[in-house]
């Protein structure tokens, strides 16, 4: 028989979620991104994804929020493997906001010199000497 958790595990889980976006947004992108809604999704087999203005504000002033969410089957890999898929989908943030994003679920040049700059190395099979672009990416 399996044991229960205890407590608050979705507000532990989140604080968490939180706390990592903060400290990378702080460390990697200088403070410049906007607040958005993180998430926990299911998505096909996919580690997570971004979806741009997401989100709508309830008092009808068409305020906007984006919206990151990670896929939680893929949380079981180490911290360094999950907190990397939370930064490679804040890039497709910076890159809403500041840059010039391509067409949907394509990770062109821009992208991938900005992963480049934070120290994510973009390749489409997730090692040396993979493409850098394209439709289906990771990183090293």
């Amino acid at each position: 028989m399996s044991k229960s958790v205890s407590g608050k595990p979705s507000i532990s889980q989140w604080k968490a979620y939180q706390g990592a976006y903060d400290y990378f947004n702080k460390e990697l992108f200088n403070g410049e991104l906007a607040s958005c809604i993180l998430n926990f999704s299911r998505h096909g087999k996919t580690y997570g994804f971004f979806v741009p203005h997401q989100w709508t504000a309830s008092n009808g002033d068409e305020t906007t929020c984006h919206e990151i969410s990670l896929n939680p089957d893929q949380l079981a890999r180490t911290a360094v493997e999950s907190l990397s898929t939370l930064v490679h989908e804040m890039v497709h943030l910076w890159q809403q906001d500041f840059g010039k994003p391509s067409r949907r679920t394509y990770h062109n040049t821009e992208w991938a010199g900005k992963m480049e700059s934070i120290g994510l190395i973009p390749s489409n099979t997730g090692q040396s000497g993979g493409k850098k672009t394209g439709q289906k990416m990771t990183h090293y």
